[in-house]
């Protein structure tokens, strides 16, 4: 049995079987409650539901006659215009009965909170009042007298059943309390039905059912606020619903308890500020990616047939094998239209000539598919069956059905079909060798001059149109267009001259017939080489061998530098390895492939990742949503080897160990096959080189690692290229404070443009910079991040985070042998601390949607690139330019 409630009927049609939990790290919830909730004030709670005794014929009379002021010797018998529930309630004799004046005299303001009300002026009114309220008011009251009856009924014979302790006094005042209300309910009951069948009902009777009815509504108002102070809403993260835990027995339900009031549907709170605005619309825009999520499973799980016997759709749900006539919930009422239904609705213009565009796109593919398939296929009589069959001329197959896409009257036999190609070859060729065969000397020199002519002519063209046009994604369609530069016109379909082989990197053009000229072959090419630990990059002439099994060579178009270069350098780094060939935020072409690559051919551009996604079944770290740490090629590429244990660099024979299984610091090189990250072919290289490393990594920080809410407060420490993509991020994700610290001051301008909102120098006070955070915010910072790779700097951040849920993440690497530390205290009041690896980004699935993000400018990267380099022989310089302080990312382009 599942420890979880039932699902409610109708959510998915029918009720599935959930013999196991989802997520078996949840806790697991207790069975509902039997009971409802105790009753904890004791003697308050008698005292409310304490009958009053019946009226006497004085206290009728009383009622009849015209009330005065409590304070007759005073006032001098002034008719009382108002009454004080509190004066009455503890002080019998004045029965809160006041004039103005008295009124104002008795109840100065700093007793104001006493609850009062105006009495009516003349009887006449008084009693119009109560004679329209027996009409009418009276019998909602029975119905929710009736309805309060079902529920104490219902209380008292679940108590009967239920096992209790027979020492639990607060059960036992429940119960009591509860036969109280009981026995109260049934007899108001009696009356009211009665009065309800007089019409004229006296004004001493009414006024007496009104103070009992509102002991009641007394009653029931207090039994709610007990209910709702032991039982607690909270939401399944599975099915998004809301269930309700008792904190008395620990146990849970879906169906709210009863009495329990409508405090979870209060009134939306009006926005009345931009702010306020812009969260409900991602709120908003969050739940409607939510819902189209949900309807795109249920989609993929139900499908709709026809039942022929009675005529109706019923739903089949492929996962569980079963039925329903009912459409699942959430599924969308279009969900299950013809496609000539959806594709009557056009919204707006723009959608319409996009739909026109593409129905004429696949009109002339279908031509194009339809000509080439009667060029394949042949229709032939077969005289036994007394049937047609179709053979397929490049297969050798043969076929009863006919050929997708093709008339019969497109399809010719075989005899017609030979002499149909005959007569088109010999008529092209006859007609063209006797048009040569008949050229003198002049005509031959000018054919071949012409023919010169016009492919130079059309190289002169393609390398104009290359110019003039751009290609550009368009994310609505999915579709590329083409951008006139000089015009401003845009179309769908390719400029006629425009080469479809290449793709221009501005002053030179790369192209796959090209580069398949070295595939299977060694490259001789430039590249820095680091031969030992704290000494400049060498500028050698390297071999780099074909690739193998799973592998691909690629040639680099632009490298960016990043500090984790400079850490191995240094010779810091424990795992560093000499002579190496370093670098690992680069952007490349695909050169040739190895046997068995599938994902990628020659041509593609990708980013070399060092963390692989091998994106196998029983890959627990691929298949798992919480991480990105695929050890498919771990062990391997810390030996600074391919999988196979070897190396493809080699200088006179000499092999060059590879860097993060990337080695970018080279003009080709050669990675793994689950190491690059397919990206679209539009995308510069010399700036989505970025997404290699660094600028993923503090994106992800944000929005996978730690995942920032909107209105919660930022710190970042250390303001380099990574420290800013957290900045930049943490904007993005709706942060409302963001603290930049850094002791360079030149950093501050452009973190204040990405989104920071304070910037602090942490060498400027002489307190910790952590107890600086906790003065500015009082009890600290909702997420805090290290970008430094400083230990002590590490500490800092976690000490300023904020007590009881504060964040603390690590990006930055420290240098080996450093340990972090920090009291227990820090972790026991509710810190948490966290650590990142190329942001939490699975390399190859989701590097291409930052590419694609970056190019419709929701990701914009530009603003990280201050130095820029050509050549390999300027890599050195780069390493210069990128130790000043000044510098962000410096790139160089090959």
């Amino acid at each position: 049995m599942s420890i979880y409630p039932e699902w409610p009927e109708g959510l998915f049609g029918v009720p599935l079987d959930r013999s196991t939990p989802v997520n078996s790290s949840l806790k697991k919830l207790p069975p509902p409650p039997q009971l409802p909730q105790t009753i904890q004030n004791k003697d308050n709670h008698r005292r409310l539901l304490q009958p009053e005794p019946r009226l006497n014929n004085d206290e009728l009379t009383t009622l009849l006659e015209p009330r005065c002021c409590s304070f007759q010797i005073a006032c001098k018998k002034a008719k009382a215009t108002r009454m004080c529930y509190h004066c009455k309630k503890f002080d019998f004799h004045r029965k809160g009965l006041y004039c103005e004046a008295c009124f104002e005299a008795r109840h100065p303001p700093f007793r104001i909170e006493h609850k009062w009300a105006r009495l009516e002026e003349e009887l006449d009114e008084e009693k119009q009042w109560l004679s329209h309220l027996a009409r009418h008011k009276l019998a909602q009251d029975y119905q929710e007298l009736q309805l309060l009856l079902e529920n104490t009924t219902s209380f008292l014979k679940s108590t009967e059943k239920f096992d209790v302790d027979a020492t639990s006094d607060k059960l036992d005042t429940a119960v009591t309390s509860m036969k109280n209300i009981d026995i109260s309910i049934r007899g108001l009951m009696t009356n009211v039905e009665k009065q309800l069948k007089v019409r004229n009902l006296p004004k001493a009777v009414a006024v007496r059912r009104i103070q009992d009815m509102w002991k009641v509504r007394k009653a029931r108002n207090r039994l709610r606020q007990m209910i709702q102070s032991i039982y607690t809403e909270m939401v399944d993260p599975n099915t998004g619903k809301i269930y309700y835990v008792n904190k008395r027995t620990m146990q849970a339900q879906w169906n709210k308890p009863k009495g329990y009031g409508a405090v979870a549907h209060k009134k939306k709170k009006k926005v009345t500020s931009m702010d306020e605005a812009a969260l409900f619309i991602q709120r908003a825009f969050r739940s409607h990616l939510a819902r189209r999520s949900i309807r795109k499973l249920l989609r993929s799980i139900y499908q709709k047939n026809l039942d022929p016997i009675t005529g109706k759709y019923y739903y089949y749900n492929k996962h569980t094998n079963t039925t329903s006539w009912t459409k699942p919930k959430l599924l969308g009422s279009e969900e299950f239209e013809s496609k000539s239904q959806k594709n009557r609705k056009v919204p707006t213009p723009d959608t319409a000539a996009r739909m026109i565009q593409r129905i004429y796109r696949c009109s002339t593919a279908r031509k194009q598919l339809r000509r080439l398939l009667s060029r394949v296929y042949q229709k032939i009589w077969e005289s036994n069956l007394s049937r047609y069959y179709y053979y397929n001329i490049k297969t050798k197959q043969v076929s009863w059905v006919k050929p997708h896409f093709v008339d019969d009257s497109e399809l010719l036999s075989p005899r017609s079909f030979a002499i149909a190609v005959a007569e088109e070859e010999s008529a092209s060729r006859q007609k063209r060798l006797d048009r040569i065969k008949n050229f003198t000397l002049s005509d031959a020199a000018s054919y071949v001059q012409r023919r010169v002519r016009i492919h130079q002519a059309h190289k002169k063209l393609r390398a104009m149109a290359n110019e003039a046009y751009q290609t550009i994604f368009d994310p609505t369609t999915n579709a590329y267009f083409y951008h006139n530069i000089r015009t401003g016109l845009v179309s769908w379909s390719k400029p006629r001259y425009r080469m479809l082989r290449g793709v221009n990197f501005g002053h030179r053009v790369l192209r796959a017939r090209l580069m398949s000229t070295t595939a299977g072959k060694v490259i001789r090419c430039k590249a820095a080489v680091a031969w030992k630990p704290n000494a400049p990059l060498s500028i050698e002439t390297v071999e780099v061998a074909p690739p193998k099994a799973g592998e691909i060579r690629v040639k680099v178009i632009a490298n960016a530098l990043c500090h984790t270069d400079l850490y191995t350098l240094s010779g810091e780094d424990p795992e560093g390895l000499f002579p190496c060939i370093l670098g690992h935020e680069a952007g490349a072409v695909v050169e040739s492939v190895g046997p068995g690559v599938t994902s990628v051919k020659p041509g593609d551009h990708v980013i070399p990742c060092y963390t692989p996604e091998c994106q196998k079944s029983d890959c627990v770290f691929c298949e798992s949503p919480k991480t990105n740490l695929c050890p498919e090629i771990r062990a391997t590429q810390g030996k600074g080897v391919m999988p196979d244990g070897t190396s493809r660099f080699s200088i006179d024979g000499k092999p060059i160990y590879h860097f993060m299984g990337c080695s970018t610091f080279s003009e080709y090189s050669v990675i793994a096959e689950i190491s690059a990250a397919k990206i679209d072919p539009s995308a510069p290289l010399d700036k989505m080189c970025l997404f290699g490393c660094g600028v993923s990594t503090g994106f992800g920080a944000v929005f996978n690692t730690t995942k920032v809410h909107p209105g919660s407060s930022v710190a970042v420490f250390g303001l380099g290229a990574v420290g800013l993509a957290v900045i930049q991020a943490a904007k993005i994700a709706g942060a409302k404070r963001i603290f930049a610290i850094d002791s360079n001051h030149s950093k501050f301008e452009m973190a204040t443009k990405l989104g920071a909102t304070d910037c602090i120098d942490p060498t400027a006070s002489s307190e910790p910079i952590q107890n600086v955070l906790i003065q500015k915010t009082k009890w600290g910072i909702d997420y805090t991040y290290d970008c430094t790779g400083n230990v002590e700097v590490m500490r800092a951040a976690l000490e300023a985070s904020h007590r009881g849920w504060g964040e603390s993440c690590v990006i930055g690497v420290a240098a080996s042998g450093h340990e972090i530390k920090t009291r227990p205290f820090q972790l026991i009041t509710g810190r948490t601390w966290k650590g990142t690896a190329f942001g939490g980004y699975k390399s190859r699935s989701q590097v291409p949607k930052l590419v694609e993000q970056s190019m419709s400018g929701e990701l914009p990267i530009d603003h990280f690139i201050t130095h820029k380099f050509q050549g390999v022989e300027t890599m050195n310089e780069a390493i210069a330019a990128l130790k000043s302080g000044s510098c962000l990312r410096a790139v160089v382009t090959y």
